[in-house]
């Protein structure tokens, strides 16, 4: 059996207020060390409002642990084929999220949830992941989780890929 090298993952989640709403946005840009001659493949999308409204359930209002986790689970989901039976090594500049990816728990049930999903994919695509710490500008999923796509538009060989956000509780749990 041969052992390809692992992905390289990059994740970034951003909230911010706008005309007194909270805007949720993810990015993630993957890197895939056994096909050097491909680019990256990345996204950057805003989280929809019915999964904001179901995060702040109950008044919550600290949304950036959720927004962290996602691009995770989203770039599992997004990219089953490169995970399938590859180790993946990914970067996060949120040490709460990241401890909680490690331990495979929060005690923050809309957070449990989406890494409980991410680990059931794992072990459905035989992907073993490994979380390490990226300050924050040096994290390249910054810019894309800000919708800000200019370094990695202008990067040879980049695809840009659509996402597919779940929408609901429904679809996380």
């Amino acid at each position: 059996m041969r052992v390809e090298p692992p992905i390289i993952l990059f994740v970034d989640g951003a909230c911010e207020e706008k005309n007194g709403a909270p805007v949720v946005s993810i990015g993630g840009v993957l890197y895939d060390a056994a096909r050097p001659d491909e680019g990256p493949l990345y996204f950057g999308e805003e989280v929809g409002k019915p999964l904001v409204d179901l995060w702040m359930a109950g008044d919550k209002t600290q949304l950036i642990g959720q927004a962290e986790l996602l691009p995770v689970l989203v770039a599992k989901l997004m990219w089953p084929h490169k995970c399938l039976d590859r180790f993946c090594i990914t970067f996060i500049d949120n040490e709460s999220a990241r401890y909680s990816l490690m331990r495979g728990y929060s005690p923050v049930l809309d957070s449990s949830r989406i890494i409980s999903e991410s680990w059931t994919l794992d072990a459905e695509l035989g992907s073993a992941s490994w979380f390490a710490r990226v300050p924050t500008c040096c994290n390249v999923a910054d810019d894309p989780s800000r919708l800000d796509f200019t370094v990695l538009e202008s990067t040879p060989h980049s695809i840009k890929c659509d996402v597919s956000i779940p929408r609901s509780e429904e679809h996380t749990s």
